[in-house]
């Protein structure tokens, strides 16, 4: 929302120019979108490019081109990227540990993801250790600047390619950290134990703070002001109605198609549509 709002002044010059052929794309978007009610994380895939045709149908492909960013961003809040993250990450945070943990004088040996120590403490690199995480919420920040700043493709790249090392070294100073006040204390501070994670999110913070300090020097357009002038409001015309009840009347029509059973991979029963949409 903070997004689209700062784009206002974009959004008042963009031609509006409706998308009829969109209509049957948003219909097949919103049979899929409630078809994966049960999976949340697979519904969240659906709602941008929902949201896109609806936009497109009622609006045209200027207001969308606007609207590409704000209403993608909502791809930052699906799970299933930690899913497919995590796994990688946890190898490459272990390795990492290898190397590292003798440069800074700590006596660790790493096999796979657990991590000893002569004194017998042992530590295990978690899911919630490898970074992924982090990761995500750095892009996620990369992003943002770079429409605050409506940067051009190169800056916003050059944005994503640097928080990648920045998310990386920032987990696994994190991890060297635990590993360090662990082996130190005995095991006997609480951030290294109960803590880590509390730790880790606050080590995090700091380094996106430097980060974004670093990234703009010059003051953002957190929001922008709409051009001057006369404005002609805004009335609903028949394009805007057409896409809202296409997404309404798929909805509707889902709560009168009985449950349909679809066999999943495992053996078990997937029942559609259900009802709480």
């Amino acid at each position: 929302m903070v997004l689209a709002y700062a784009s206002r002044d974009r959004l008042a010059r963009a031609t509006v120019a409706p998308v009829p052929w969109a209509l049957p794309v948003l219909t097949l978007l919103g049979v899929g979108a409630l078809l994966s009610s049960g999976s949340q994380g697979l519904q969240v895939l659906f709602i941008p490019p929902l949201v896109l045709a609806a936009v497109t149908a009622a609006f045209g492909f200027q207001v969308a081109r606007v609207l590409l960013v704000p209403v993608a961003f909502l791809y930052f809040a699906a799970p299933v990227w930690s899913l497919l993250l995590t796994p990688p990450m946890v190898a490459l945070t272990s390795k990492a540990t290898a190397v590292i943990a003798p440069l800074v004088g700590l006596p660790a040996t790493v096999a796979g993801t657990r991590i000893t120590f002569p004194n017998g403490i042992s530590f295990y690199v978690s899911d919630a250790c490898s970074g992924a995480n982090f990761l995500i919420q750095g892009l996620a920040i990369a992003t943002l600047l770079g429409e605050l700043e409506r940067a051009p493709l190169a800056r916003r790249v050059l944005l994503w390619a640097s928080m990648v090392p920045v998310a990386l070294i920032a987990n696994w100073l994190r991890v060297l950290l635990i590993l360090l006040m662990g082996y130190g204390t005995n095991l006997r501070s609480g951030l290294a134990t109960r803590d880590h994670v509390a730790f880790g999110f606050g080590i995090f913070l700091v380094v996106l703070a430097v980060y974004v300090w670093a990234a703009t020097r010059k003051a953002l357009p957190l929001v922008s002001a709409a051009p001057s002038g006369a404005q002609e409001a805004w009335r609903p015309q028949r394009p805007y109605f057409l896409a809202l009840g296409v997404m309404v009347s798929v909805a509707v029509a889902f709560q009168f198609v009985g449950p349909v059973a679809v066999n999943m991979p495992g053996g078990s029963v997937l029942h559609l549509p259900g009802t709480g949409w």
